[in-house]
Formats: structure tokens, sequence, C-alpha cells
């Protein structure tokens, strides 16, 4: 099953150089991919020092936002030569790291981030899921604390310090974790898959079931929750059941072969003539 589910967080756009900075407004808004024409006319206007860096870092954002990491980093470079003592940058370039999985990278610029704003809530949240991502959950715990310090009513530093615990086998710590970013947020699907995956693991199948059917219900589009309901009648040794719902997985995106091929979670249907059918037309 997927186990570990953890939410990217990218760091906040920081504050506008002025209250008319087009640029600043429609990162604000969302609207991403006029955002990058927006600050792009904004940089090559000329216009003053301060906007021209920002533009930079809000650019960044937005083509981080459009899934173009690269692109970001080449942007956040250029506003932190042009003011080294800007958190924000630091703390983007860290997520647009983070998406490429480059985690180490990625750690020094949350540290940077952390030591310029040491009240940043999303840098060490951030940070916490660089540190999972290196394998260290007792590193990432302590920075889902120092978050969780900052802003006690972020659900997805609950979701994500809940994974952590899960990694570490402290089953019920991590419950209580997916219960409260459920409480403060019933529509995010994350924790309810997280909490399924849990009670799954613990052998409450009726439990991971109710958990993972919700989950599908707040997005279903999403694969990971057709796979984890495959996993659980695995687990069941309902194979027919199993299959169905691996083929939902697939229909629905799912392609990690080599995960399917190793979890231990679909070691009873291998051998069914579902299964050997579905991984024969991969």
């Amino acid at each position: 099953m997927v186990l570990v589910i953890l939410l990217m967080l990218t760091g906040s756009a920081g504050a506008a150089p002025s209250d008319t900075d087009a640029c600043y407004d429609v990162v604000q808004e969302g609207k991403f991919s006029e955002a990058i024409a927006v600050c792009t006319k904004q940089i090559e206007s000329g216009a003053g020092e301060k906007n021209i860096t920002a533009s930079y870092r809000y650019r960044g954002i937005a083509y981080l936002a459009m899934g173009q990491p690269d692109l970001a980093i080449a942007d956040l470079n250029i506003a932190i030569k042009r003011d080294g003592s800007d958190a924000s940058a630091y703390s983007n370039r860290g997520a647009a790291y983070m998406s490429k999985s480059q985690f180490s990278f990625a750690i020094i610029d949350f540290n940077k981030a952390i030591e310029l704003n040491p009240k940043d809530d999303v840098a060490y949240k951030n940070r916490g899921v660089a540190y999972m991502g290196k394998g260290e959950p007792d590193k990432a715990i302590a920075d889902f604390n120092k978050a969780l310090e900052l802003n006690a009513k972020d659900d997805q530093t609950y979701n994500n310090r809940g994974a952590a615990y899960i990694a570490k086998g402290k089953t019920d710590k991590a419950l209580d974790d997916f219960n409260k970013a459920i409480n403060l947020n019933p529509k995010n699907d994350e924790p309810y898959r997280n909490r399924g995956a849990a009670n799954m693991a613990a052998g409450r199948y009726n439990a991971a079931k109710t958990d993972l059917s919700k989950a599908i219900e707040l997005d279903p589009a999403d694969s990971r929750g057709y796979y984890n309901m495959a996993c659980l009648y695995s687990l069941q040794k309902k194979a027919n059941e199993s299959c169905s719902w691996l083929q939902k997985a697939i229909d629905h995106g799912y392609n990690n072969w080599d995960k399917m091929l190793q979890d231990s979670d679909l070691d009873n249907v291998r051998s069914a003539e579902c299964y050997l059918k579905l991984n024969k037309g991969k």
C-alpha cells in the first residue's frame, strides 16, 4: 500500500513591494500562467529595482506552481543574487529542489530561510518533508513539531507528521495526527487516505475501507486511493476484488509497476489469474 503520502507546499510569496504591484497581485490570485506574462513584462520594463527583484521571485513561484521547477530555480537564483536576505526566495527555491527530489539542496535552502525568518512555519514543514525524502523521519518529526508550534491549526502539517510516525511504526501517534488533520479540514482527502493506510497496517480492515472510500469520494481522480483499496482486499485474500480495484487504479493513472511487483500487500494475489492478466497487459 501507499503508506506515506506527503504534501509538498510552496513557501509564501512574501510581502508586495508596493500596493500596486501587478505581478504580486496575480500570483496571490493563483493565476500562474497569467502571472508569468505579467512578471516578465515588469522585469523587461525596467521598473524599480525592488519591483524587478520581487518579480523574479514571483515568476519563480508561478513557474513552480505550473510544474516547471528548473525555470523556477533559474528565476529564484536571480532573486537571491539580487537580494540575499529574501527568506521567501530561499524557501521557494527549496520547494523547487524538493519537487526534483533534490532533498539535500532543498534542506540547505530551508536552513537559510529559517535563519532569515525563524517564524516561517512553512519552511520548517517543507524541511520536514525533505528529511522524509531522505529517509530521516526523526528529523522530519522535529521539524513538524516546530511548524506546529508556530501554526497549530495547519492540517497539512499534522498529516505530514502522521506519515512520519507511520515510517517509525508508531501507528497510534499517526492516527492521532490524521484525526487532527481531518478535524481541521474534513475536505482534504490526504489524511483519510493516510489514516486508511494506518488502519490497514494495524489490521483494522473495516475502518481502513471506510477511510479509503472517503478519500476516493473526495478525490476520485487520485489513483492512490484505488491502489490502497486493492491492497486492502489482497490482505483479506479476496483476489477478484483486489484485481478490480487495481484495474481502477491503473485506469486512473497508476503506473508504478515496480512498486506493484514488490509490494508485499499484494502477495496474496500474485498467482491469481486476474493479477497475471493485469501485469501482462502493462
